[in-house]
């Protein structure tokens, strides 16, 4: 049997050592059960969450005091798993209780969203941007390609769908809810396109010759697009709106949001701590799916712009693969709205 602590850096500050203490006899004092040799895991420096893992026989007690050399820790078991939360943290050397974690708080808890970009359009394959252009439907391609993702998420059981109230991502949502018909389908303005102003309609040729595609491409958070709005408020808006519908949907929900290639990158860069000036360096090609994991502490991206494609061979050294097709090549500047995709 294994044990496995999970506790907050909160309770432990003040504590002398317990972060030093990788190794150490772990006993149950309350109730003189010996659970062996144990460890405290930290595989981030800045890790707020620590887990002890103690092999031993099995525990059943609802209520432990842990002894990790000088260290009292006192924990409970989690609707009978074992894996259990610290209440409150005590040491020989510092003798005060610590702030306990607040009752009924589940640190294994997390929300799990599932960013899924419209599938593709005509605008999108004409390297036109839409932007929130009305009558900008799904092409066949798309349609073809948002059936594939559903296939792809067949085993997945989510609680709700967000979506843009777009039409290319409301004809999306519409085909991914065939899976799942009774989870609710909202509609949210704050992950709907960026919208870009006078941009909106324009090639993204002609657009490349703009002053302004400089800045979209190596400084974006400073790109307010010319009567539109900035992509700093763009990812303002969609990250602000994922937390809500986080608190709203409950800490164990798994909900889908259906969104645009733009927005999802924003909401990618927040979630990796990426200043939003790299965000560009990010790709999120139609229908394609990336997951977030929020969790107490910070979310973990779990998955980035997975369209269920095989990876592309490498080419032969002089540039071609043994069947004769060409290179693969690729432009520095990211496409603008997400592009048609690879």
């Amino acid at each position: 049997m294994t044990l496995i602590v999970q506790f907050e850096l909160g309770p432990l500050i003040g504590i002398g050592g317990i972060l030093h203490q990788q190794e150490g006899d772990v006993e149950d004092a309350r109730h003189q059960v010996e659970l062996g040799p144990g460890r405290l895991e930290q595989p981030d420096p800045d890790e707020a969450i620590l887990q002890l893992v103690a092999a031993g026989p099995q525990v059943s007690q609802p209520d432990i005091e842990l002894l990790i050399g000088a260290e009292l820790l006192r924990v409970q078991l989690v609707e009978g798993k074992h894996v259990v939360r610290c209440v409150e943290a005590q040491s020989a050397y510092h003798p005060r209780i610590l702030p306990p974690i607040a009752a009924g708080s589940t640190l294994v808890a997390m929300t799990r969203v599932i960013l899924v970009r419209h599938g593709r359009t005509a605008a999108n394959a004409g390297g036109i941007l839409a932007g929130r252009s009305p009558g900008v439907d799904l092409d066949e391609v798309g349609r073809e390609q948002v059936v594939r993702t559903r296939g792809h998420l067949a085993d997945v059981v989510w609680d709700a769908v967000v979506t843009s109230p777009l039409d290319r991502t409301r004809q999306t949502a519409g085909i991914l809810v065939e899976a799942r018909p009774d989870a609710p389908l909202h509609v949210e303005d704050r992950v709907q396109e960026c919208d870009y102003g006078e941009w909106t309609g324009s090639s993204l040729k002609a657009l490349a010759k703009d002053p302004m595609w400089k800045v979209v491409q190596a400084h974006p958070s400073a790109a307010h697009f010319p009567g539109g709005e900035s992509l700093l408020h763009v990812q303002h808006r969609a990250v602000s709106a994922l937390r809500e519908w986080n608190a709203t949907l409950g800490s164990d929900a798994t909900y889908l949001v259906v969104s645009h290639g733009d927005v999802i990158k924003a909401i990618l860069a927040d979630a990796l701590g990426l200043h939003l000036d790299h965000f560009q360096r990010l790709c999120v090609d139609p229908a394609s799916v990336s997951i977030i994991d929020y969790t107490p502490l910070r979310p973990f991206v779990e998955r980035m712009n997975d369209t269920g494609q095989s990876i592309p061979g490498r080419t032969g050294s002089k540039g071609r693969k043994s069947g004769g097709a060409r290179t693969r090549r690729r432009a520095s500047d990211a496409a603008v709205g997400g592009g048609a995709g690879r």
